[in-house]
């Protein structure tokens, strides 16, 4: 299959290998192979979307350049390999330049730390210098040197070497304090499952594969909880975020992740008794956009939710509104939190936020933000936390024998005249 059209590369090359007797429909784009094969060769541009891959199952499938995820691109993905036979091995064959930066390609398949990678696969990389004629090629060391200069700098990486990179920006936080912070990331695999309340009972954590919440670590006696929530549409795109942190030792403790749950339903059946399980932790609720559907769920509900203090212009004094509302004064806030946490390297994040945190960027025009295919949900949910957590710090109270009352000098009945 071809990116958005079927290219005359791809389909000349795949013409030299058919042998004799083949019959092409071009009507419906599909190859016939005559005896003893009697197959199907099908070719379908990704740009058709992921229901044009659904079908008959396959033993074989050819993929040429990538489709970003934002695009559908892991999705289509997703579909290839479910149309396995059973009992037959898939082949994939995936040809393609990373020009989308830290794509899903990345994750699912290049990167060989990552935990979302793809099993059995192996990568070959062809750099421009294998096309040189002292590699049996046909461009002479002076023609390379010339069609180098013809990218920018930030695109060589990935079409002269095939390695993927960030292209569109500069990364915003610190990749090696990104890589150190890896070592203190929870690598436990946690507990998956979901906060459950029946009746007038206390929220317990019941383990099951379709929870959507993993937990870390339950909540301990005598610790205090903020909880940042960052909402979504729940209509499959952008993901709604829960990330519960300890305000002991700032370690994530649990996060829920979902891009398939109704705001409503999020903030009733999911913050609501989460943030009750960690002991009524301080929910801090991104307002914006579904945010209010939220809040919603939550006002008279839950007994500790964050409570913002906006400006009034015309009474000229501040007014109480619920939730963290984001915009381009307080977006700083939320990046700041996390750089700062990643700087002083006090924290225990999840690697699913330090993944986020890689592909976010500064782009030319000073924006920053995820990159091209990827999200910020994550990010945007632990910094909310942050964010409150380091500008309204608990208040902490000396132990009790700091207020014990002591007598210095002579004992009292020494100077009595006792």
């Amino acid at each position: 299959m071809d990116r958005d059209k079927l290219g005359t590369v791809m389909r000349d090359k795949l013409f030299e290998f058919l042998p004799p007797g083949y019959r092409y429909s071009k009507q419906d784009q599909m190859i016939y192979l005559p005896a003893p094969w009697h197959s199907r060769i099908q070719i379908i541009q990704q740009a058709a979307g992921r229901e044009q891959f659904q079908g008959a199952r396959i033993r074989a499938a050819w993929v040429d350049e990538e489709c970003p995820a934002s695009q559908g691109g892991e999705e289509i993905f997703t579909e290839i390999m479910a149309r396995k036979k059973p009992g037959q091995d898939l082949n994939i064959f995936y040809t393609f330049t990373p020009m989308n930066g830290l794509d899903w390609s990345y994750r699912r398949i290049l990167d060989e730390s990552s935990p979302n990678r793809y099993k059995n696969v192996e990568v070959y990389y062809a750099s421009i210098w294998d096309a040189a004629k002292s590699h049996g090629g046909w461009y002479t060391d002076e023609e390379i040197s010339e069609i180098i200069l013809k990218y920018p700098v930030h695109e060589r990486k990935a079409r002269l070497e095939g390695h993927a990179s960030i292209l569109d920006g500069s990364l915003y936080f610190n990749r090696s304090a990104i890589e150190e912070a890896k070592l203190r990331s929870n690598k436990e695999i946690g507990k998956v499952g979901k906060i459950k309340k029946e009746g007038s009972g206390f929220p317990h954590f019941d383990e099951c594969e379709t929870g959507g919440l993993t937990v870390y670590r339950p909540p301990a006696n005598g610790h205090t909880y903020i909880l940042g929530v960052d909402p979504a549409g729940g209509v499959g795109r952008d993901y709604s975020v829960a990330s519960v942190w300890d305000r002991e030792d700032l370690v994530c403790v649990a996060e829920f992740s979902s891009n398939k749950v109704d705001p409503d339903f999020f903030g009733a059946e999911i913050v609501l008794p989460l943030g009750i399980y960690y002991h009524g932790a301080l929910a801090v609720v991104e307002s914006n956009n579904h945010g209010g559907t939220v809040l919603s769920q939550l006002r008279g509900r839950y007994p500790n939710l964050y409570v913002r203090q906006d400006w009034n212009s015309i009474s000229h004094s501040y007014k109480e509104e619920y939730g963290f509302r984001t915009d381009t004064r307080s977006r700083p806030r939320i990046l700041d939190s996390i750089a700062r946490a990643l700087r002083e390297n006090s924290w225990v994040p999840t690697r699913r936020l330090l993944e986020e945190m890689q592909t976010f960027v500064m782009k030319e025009d000073k924006k920053i933000e995820a990159m091209e295919g990827y999200f910020d949900d994550s990010v945007m949910a632990a910094g909310v936390a942050l964010a409150v957590h380091f500008e309204q710090p608990m208040t902490t109270y000396p132990p009790k024998s700091f207020f014990t009352t002591r007598i210095s000098g002579a004992p009292e009945d020494k100077w009595m005249g006792v």
